[in-house]
């Protein structure tokens, strides 16, 4: 289990510097193969969900869009996520009881 966690902390080390080169995706790429292989060994009856398969393409997103803090859409997805959440009361401009005052 120690080797399965250090092999995805290893992958996610190298995802989420503010540099990337072929060496850092194909190293990636590297880790996570040997993370999903140690996985399936540890644990042969689980299936492999969407996001083991995206991660595989993180290696390929590198090289082609740069580090990923520069196209990673996770702060925005949970801005949205957390707007959604707001109680409108279904009328514009209006939360809750108070009245929003945009300038």
């Amino acid at each position: 289990m120690l080797h399965l966690t250090m092999l995805l902390l290893s992958a996610v080390a190298l995802a989420t510097t503010h540099i990337t080169s072929a060496a850092h995706a194909n190293d990636y790429l590297a880790y996570m193969v040997n993370y999903c292989e140690e996985f399936q060994r540890l644990f042969p009856n689980y299936a492999c969900h969407c996001n083991h398969h995206m991660a595989m393409h993180i290696g390929e997103f590198l090289m082609r869009y740069g580090p990923v803090y520069g196209w990673w859409t996770f702060p925005y997805e949970s801005m949205i996520g957390m707007l959604q959440k707001i109680s409108t009361n279904y009328k514009p401009g209006k939360h809750g009881n108070q009245l929003c005052v945009f300038r």
